[in-house]
């Protein structure tokens, strides 16, 4: 259901944005969900999908609410890692759901007009 729902993602992304930097960036993102073995040197890749959002961010102008989710971005990963022996479940999919999010927010907003066929 993870996987259906991360590709789901990246397939609305692609319709919405076509070939770009943008549907990159989710991919990126939407690999680092689905893998079922997700180490903390992994988490290395997030950085592509981070650099993206900053890049539009500094551009455009931050979205409303997105300062909070940089800053969750930023921070929760590693506690959760150190975490996730005591909880029972890896949580930092969480974080990347809200990369990928961020994502299709931004290419939303981007492309307010378009009409995907």
């Amino acid at each position: 259901i993870i996987s259906l729902g991360a590709a789901a993602s990246v397939l609305l992304l692609g319709r919405r944005v076509g070939a770009s930097l943008a549907l990159g960036a989710g991919l990126v993102s939407a690999t680092l969900i689905v893998s079922p073995y997700l180490m903390s040197y992994d988490l290395v890749l997030a950085a592509v999908p981070l650099a993206w959002l900053f890049t539009h961010a500094r551009r455009d102008g931050f979205l409303p609410w997105e300062k909070l989710a940089w800053l969750l971005l930023i921070i929760l990963p590693i506690p959760l890692m150190s975490m996730a022996q005591y909880m029972g479940f890896q949580p930092a999919p969480l974080v990347l759901w809200l990369a990928l999010a961020l994502i299709l927010r931004r290419a939303k907003a981007a492309t307010p007009g378009r009409v995907t066929p």
